[in-house]
């Protein structure tokens, strides 16, 4: 039987309990940004090609259908647009 010496053993505890901060974060930042894109007309759906499960919306006549990391940036852009439209002395130089 391999004995770890307790020093040894707390060495290793440390980055296994920041590895489990660092998930625990990204879910809940995922979860965040899933939130966020639904509440902006996404539909987060399996029924799309091969059933992964992926985020949709139609826009201007054209159908997204893409993974959460391009919606949210598809959205950032769409976002940044739409405050030009409304704003443009925000953004003269």
């Amino acid at each position: 039987m391999l004995r770890i010496n307790q020093p040894a053993r707390q060495s290793l505890r440390e980055p296994l309990k920041e590895i489990t901060e660092i998930e625990r974060l990204r879910s809940r930042a995922e979860n965040k940004r899933g939130q966020w894109l639904r509440n902006r007309g996404w539909e987060y759906t399996s029924s799309t090609p091969g059933c992964y499960w992926m985020y949709r919306k139609e826009w201007e006549g054209k159908v997204f259908l893409v993974d959460e990391p391009t919606a949210a940036r598809i959205q950032e852009h769409w976002d940044r647009e739409k405050d030009y439209e409304l704003h443009p002395e925000d953004y003269e130089e």
